[in-house]
C-alpha cells in the first residue's frame, strides 16, 4: 500500500477500484461504472495491482506534464477514465477531455459575471436556501 500513497502524492485524483469498485456479472472488477474498458482485476485472481499502479503513474506522468500550469486545476473533476483509449491511458485522449473541462468553465465563468454584473445579489436567495450564513461550505 506504501507505494500506492508514493504514486498518490504525485497527483493522482485516488486509487482505482478502492472507491468505487465496480463488478460485472463475469466477476470481473472495474474503478467504477463509467470504466468498463478498464479490468482491474476479478473475483477469481483478486486484484492486478500492477496493472493498477501502472495505471496510476501513468496518470501521474500525464498530469505532470499537462495539468502543472492549468487554470482549472483546483476545480478540475477528470479521472482515469477520461483519458482511457484502447485500456491503456492515453495522452492525447486526456488533453481532449482537460479541453472540454475547460470551454465548460469558461462558459460557466461567463454567465456567472454576466449574472452577476446585472444583478450582484442574484445568488442570495441561493445562499439563505441552503442556509449558508450557518455553514462553512460555499458554493459560489
Amino acid at each position: 500500500m506504501k507505494i500506492f500513497f508514493s504514486v498518490l502524492k504525485k497527483g493522482n485524483a485516488f486509487i482505482p477500484g478502492k472507491l468505487r469498485l465496480m463488478v460485472d456479472e463475469n466477476g470481473d472488477f472495474f474503478p467504477c461504472e463509467k470504466g468498463e474498458t478498464l479490468k482491474i482485476g476479478d473475483v477469481f485472481n483478486g486484484f492486478n495491482y500492477k496493472k493498477v499502479l501502472d495505471l496510476m503513474e501513468d496518470f501521474a506522468n500525464i498530469r505532470d506534464e499537462i495539468c502543472k500550469d492549468c487554470w482549472v486545476i483546483r476545480f478540475c473533476h477528470t479521472c482515469y477514465i477520461g483519458g482511457i483509449k484502447k485500456g491503456k491511458i492515453d495522452k492525447m485522449t486526456k488533453i481532449e477531455e482537460c479541453e472540454r473541462i475547460k470551454r465548460s468553465y469558461e462558459i460557466f465563468l461567463k454567465r456567472y459575471i454576466e449574472i452577476m454584473e446585472k444583478n450582484p445579489n442574484s445568488f442570495m436567495r441561493l445562499r439563505k436556501w441552503t442556509d449558508m450564513e450557518k455553514t462553512r461550505y460555499f458554493l459560489l
